[in-house]
């Protein structure tokens, strides 16, 4: 292992001899070969392709949800780390669209479409070495998840179609949150009633306080002093999700046979399997309730 330079000795350089014995490997020694080889392989399988179904007629309603996320650590020690995060929803106006130059649409026009047409959303996440005077980043985080979902930008939207899906609030019946790990004790047993923003553990030895967004479970990703970038990751595609489901929130309180009819397209580039729409498995079963509710066969 080679050390860095000092205030009296120069750097020292890596070996490039010690890795050499590893060659004796005939795995290793395949693989190396394999590096060195300049010639393409053949594709081992041929691709399947789907024909294009002809019939129906195009969906009048499109929405497409995308997110990114950037992570800026600064260079001097301690390498303080914050994660940037940005989602955004569009809404595919048909009839504007088929109003534009195909060949050469003019950038104005495309700007006009969009700006009314798209929804964005920012927040930001401290992960290592940066913390808010007075709070553990294991409480900021929690509160930033809490407050980003309530972006006055959107008006609160993202925030109020969380309480859709995990309250059920699309049923007739409605439910009270499943017991969750509280944040303060640790334990099962967090819970909130119906429709609730925030609450108290009900543990007599805890009682800490609970915000409606730790049934998401971030709190347990997370160290008393820093978080993961997975925290930003999970967070970007929750809220992408709930963009998603603002959406059909709207058009199934609004007009609920559009969604019955299957008649709206979303566009999202999930990268769950199975199934999953996102890494919280509370929205996760929130969303297959729904969707198993509104087409039960």
């Amino acid at each position: 292992m080679p050390y860095r330079e000092g205030s009296r000795l120069p750097g020292e350089r890596a070996s490039r001899l010690g890795h050499l014995e590893v060659l004796k490997s005939d795995l290793v020694r395949q693989l190396c070969e394999r590096f060195e080889d300049n010639t393409v392989d053949e594709p081992t399988t041929i691709p399947v392709w789907e024909p294009l179904p002809l019939g129906g007629s195009p969906l009048p309603i499109v929405f497409g949800v995308d997110g990114s996320l950037q992570v800026v650590t600064s260079e001097a020690p301690p390498h303080m780390a914050l994660a940037f995060v940005k989602t955004a929803l569009l809404a595919v106006d048909q009839y504007a669209l088929s109003r534009l130059d195909k060949d050469a649409p003019h950038p104005f026009a495309l700007r006009d479409i969009l700006s009314k047409s798209a929804q964005f959303h920012a927040t930001v996440f401290p992960l290592r070495h940066v913390s808010v005077p007075g709070m553990r980043n294991y409480d900021a985080v929690r509160q930033i998840v809490f407050e980003s979902l309530k972006d006055p930008t959107l008006e609160g939207e993202p925030f109020e179609t969380l309480k859709w899906l995990i309250y059920e609030k699309w049923s007739e019946r409605g439910r009270n949150l499943a017991p969750f790990q509280c944040p303060h004790c640790e334990q099962e047993v967090a819970t909130l009633p119906y429709d609730a923003d925030e609450g108290i553990c009900p543990n007599p030895a805890c009682r800490g306080k609970l915000f409606v967004t730790d049934f998401l479970g971030f709190h347990q990703e997370m160290a008393p002093d820093s978080a993961p970038e997975s925290i930003a990751t999970s967070y970007m595609m929750v809220h992408e999700t709930l963009l998603l489901f603002t959406a059909v929130r709207y058009f199934w309180q609004q007009q609920r046979q559009v969604c019955k009819r299957r008649r709206v397209a979303s566009l999202h580039d999930w990268s769950g399997k199975n199934g999953s729409f996102c890494r919280s498995p509370a929205i996760d079963r929130a969303a297959c309730a729904f969707r198993v509710d509104l087409h039960p066969g």
